[in-house]
């Protein structure tokens, strides 16, 4: 991937990308923000941007479906989730190659940028972890 030629479409601004978009790394990217009334997988479809960037709290509440959903909008984008916590931060994706794996690299929140270029570029890795399962919510007797 070439660094200068990257576009990051950014989604609805919550903690963490809120805490992202102060990070020094992020300057020699073309950042698109999703405006309040916008739909993120419409300017998805539009852009094709490198890497749609979100709010972990997007896939805790509705999964990989968001993930495949972006996928089938924007084909070449990595659709990424961001998570933070006082000083630490998480990228998680979704297991491109379809298994029920996430792939997750932690980070320092100061280098979160930092580990972004590297994801996107193929010089850091993520980590392959099994998704926890997810426990019903109905009563059992």
């Amino acid at each position: 991937m070439n660094r200068e030629r990257a576009v990051l479409l950014l989604g609805k601004y919550g903690e963490a990308l809120d805490a992202l978009v102060r990070t020094p790394a992020l300057g020699d990217r073309f950042v698109v923000t999703t405006p309040p009334d916008s739909d993120v997988g419409d300017l998805a479809a539009a852009l094709q941007p490198t890497a749609v960037l979100l709010e972990a709290s997007d896939f805790y509440l509705q999964g990989r479906e968001l993930s495949r959903r972006l996928q089938e909008r924007s084909r070449g984008s990595r659709i990424l989730f961001f998570d933070v916590d006082r000083a630490w931060a998480l990228w998680i994706e979704a297991d491109p190659e379809g298994s029920q794996d996430l792939l997750i690299a932690p980070c320092e929140l100061a280098r979160a940028g930092e580990g972004l270029n590297h994801l996107l570029n193929g010089t850091g890795g993520f980590r392959r972890v099994a998704e926890f399962a997810r426990i019903p919510l109905e009563p059992t007797g």
